[in-house]
């Protein structure tokens, strides 16, 4: 009896991580364990940070370890502002900003998770799960005060959001809903030719096919008003999928294979990424590259195109090495962190140029 409680007290991810020896997933793609990162714009400046509550701050050329400085929170996220002189930091029980060049927090958030950059307003917006009135609101990078909010329904949760590149729109991808118009076909009955060949044909089958659907809305971010609707045939099985713009176009990056292209009319085109399921993903500064990575493996993916270019780390003995985090400069030069606590800088044609372990 006393076994039964422990594994229900578990669940059964924690469970199968526990068994399989890999890290837990908390809140769809995001990992507890490795390192976070996060680089200034114009490449300067690099701090790792992970579940040992530690901030690194990095020679972005070498990877070497130049400061330490103990944050006492087990980090999950970090982006710093348009200027860099702000680094924005979400953990498992809050958001801090802290002044970047002491590492010394000066605001906090405490009921907020999600943080994504809104460079057009000098901002950061984030989930606030309140409720009675969620919202995605938007605080100023520099004070912490809030800019903007968009409150959405109570009885949705929100599993991908983001704001366009000018700032003036809010997309919100929510959570998976059973759609009973859709013929379900899973397992052996999916056509034996889609399960060999797998990749997009198969993702896309799969999504169509799966029982399920999703709510997608777009906002006005200056006066919160819903602007568009539709319930989609795609869904995300991830609380914590990222949802970017590329002109009208939204993109959802989900730790599932099965990624997806909204059009301004809700039309979904699936696709699914090289490296396959996503345990870390990012898009660039312009929206134009996809960076992702899962178990060793990794993709660099341009977009409209979606042509990629794959990367490998090497096998470490134990533990299995899995991608946590990705971050960009503005070159295009890509920086990432992992489970294993090593750090990686990927040039902009998706090459790896330097691992090296942070302690």
């Amino acid at each position: 009896m006393k076994m039964r409680g422990r594994i229900a007290l578990l669940g059964l991810p924690a469970l199968l991580a526990a068994l399989l020896c890999v890290p837990a997933p908390v809140r769809g793609g995001g990992l507890t364990v490795g390192l976070a990162v996060a680089v200034t714009a114009d490449g300067s400046r690099l701090i790792a940070g992970g579940s040992n509550r530690v901030l690194y701050e990095l020679d972005p050329t070498t990877l070497e370890v130049k400061r330490r400085a103990w944050l006492g929170r087990q980090i999950m996220r970090m982006l710093f502002s348009p200027d860099g002189k702000v680094l924005v930091v979400e953990s498992t029980q809050a958001v801090q900003w802290l002044k970047a060049d002491t590492l010394e927090p000066f605001a906090t958030r405490k009921d907020a998770r999600g943080i994504q950059p809104v460079p057009a307003l000098g901002a950061v917006a984030m989930v606030i799960p309140d409720y009675t009135k969620p919202a995605i609101r938007i605080f100023d990078f520099t004070d912490a005060k809030e800019k903007a909010a968009v409150i959405y329904d109570p009885r949705q949760r929100v599993h991908a959001y983001g704001v366009s590149e000018d700032g003036k729109r809010l997309a919100l991808l929510h959570k998976r809903e059973k759609n009973e118009d859709e013929e379900k076909i899973t397992g052996r009955k999916i056509p034996e030719k889609l399960r060999k060949e797998k990749g997009t044909a198969l993702a896309d089958f799969q999504q169509r096919h799966d029982g399920f659907g999703a709510l997608f809305h777009v906002f006005d971010v200056a006066s919160g008003e819903q602007k568009f609707e539709k319930r989609l045939w795609y869904s995300s099985q991830d609380q914590d999928s990222l949802l970017t713009w590329q002109g009208d176009d939204a993109y959802v990056l989900a730790h599932q294979e099965a990624c997806a292209k909204i059009d301004a009319q809700g039309e979904v085109t699936v696709f699914a990424l090289a490296n396959g399921n996503n345990d870390a993903y990012h898009a660039s500064r312009d929206g134009k590259t996809f960076w992702t990575g899962g178990y060793r493996g990794g993709s660099r993916t341009q977009v409209p195109e979606l042509t990629s270019v794959t990367f490998q780390l090497d096998e470490l003995q134990g533990f299995n090495e899995t991608f946590k985090a990705f971050t960009t400069a503005a070159d295009g030069t890509a920086f990432a962190g992992t489970t294993a606590f090593r750090i990686l800088r990927i040039g902009a044609d998706g090459k790896i140029r330097k691992i090296a372990p942070v302690y």
